[in-house]
């Protein structure tokens, strides 16, 4: 497993929001964003990620409202990559729209495979090494910014009140973000899979968490059972 050794101290805002609290576990964020606007956290060094490295990923909470993740990774050759994430989020019309208000605030996410590749001569055909080579990503990679941006569409189940559709309208959200991790774990070497269903979160060789909100909306008696090691 790659070891990712990182803080979310010193991080700024770039865009129409603030960040309101920071902690060593994360950072709480609060913007509004007319127009769908995009805002950027940005390390305030860039952070190296370990060689090999294949995803980055993080936990984060919804406190209000929606948003969509892009990682801005530096390579070598110093060009900057936008890598999609992934989130364990429901999204419509993935799942009936009025059942997304029984979702755990708490999301997983992470990239997809990130392309870091060895040189390409000796790989591939000489007529085609320059191409190669200029689209291939060169590490080391460093972290240089987390793209947070509000979604085209409504995706979370609202109230119909007006106050509440003119925060939407307005970009309005805040997210709780935790600090990030870095895997270079090949799924088919692994000892085990994980993949919780209703919840659509995953990993290779590490516990899935269920977080007690994924509990309230359930009918009938609950137990909890809280283990703190």
């Amino acid at each position: 497993m790659a070891a990712l050794t990182m803080s979310l101290d010193g991080w700024r805002l770039e865009g129409p929001g603030t960040i309101v609290d920071t902690r060593p576990a994360g950072l709480t964020v609060r913007y509004t964003a007319p127009g769908k606007r995009a805002l950027i956290l940005r390390p305030p060094v860039p952070v190296l990620l370990p060689a090999g490295t294949t995803r980055i990923r993080f936990w984060y909470a919804r406190q209000a409202k929606d948003f969509d993740f892009t990682m801005l990774l530096k390579d070598a050759a110093g060009r900057i990559h936008r890598v999609p994430v992934i989130t364990s989020g429901p999204t419509f019309p993935s799942i009936r729209h009025q059942e997304m208000r029984k979702w755990s605030v708490w999301q997983q996410a992470e990239t997809i495979h990130l392309l870091a590749q060895a040189p390409a001569s000796g790989r591939v055909l000489p007529e085609h090494l320059e191409r190669v080579e200029a689209i291939t990503w060169r590490e080391p990679l460093t972290i240089v910014g987390l793209e947070v941006r509000p979604p085209k569409h409504r995706r979370r189940q609202i109230k119909p009140d007006r106050k509440f559709r003119s925060g939407i309208a307005a970009g309005r959200a805040a997210l709780w973000l935790a600090v990030p991790n870095a895997t270079n774990l090949d799924g088919f070497t692994a000892t085990t899979n994980a993949y919780l269903e209703d919840r659509w979160r995953w990993g290779w060789d590490v516990p899935v968490p269920l977080f007690l909100d994924d509990l309230t909306s359930k009918s009938g008696p609950i137990r909890y059972r809280i283990v703190i090691r």
